[in-house]
């Protein structure tokens, strides 16, 4: 089944924010090409909807957000929380 099709996420917001979750796994995973292409998906969807993770520290809008990883890869940051 296509993760995109009649499944999982009928709104394209969801749909966006899972090809970006998708991608962060693959820049993890050392698999740019294959981020790339799924960030270039989610930057042409247009999207201009905000989303913020606030357990991660992050928040941004979804397609422009896309647009910026396809400049420099998502990365892991370490936990300074020293609790």
């Amino acid at each position: 089944m296509d993760f995109l099709g009649t499944g999982f996420g009928k709104e394209l917001d969801y749909k966006a924010l899972s090809l970006i979750w998708q991608r962060y796994m693959l820049d993890l995973l050392g698999k740019r090409d294959q981020a790339v292409f799924r960030y270039r998906q989610a930057k042409e969807m247009n999207i201009d909807k905000w989303w913020m993770h606030a357990q991660y520290g992050m928040e941004y809008r979804l397609s422009s957000y896309a647009g910026e990883r396809l400049k420099t890869p998502f990365t892991r940051k370490e936990n300074s929380n020293l609790d």
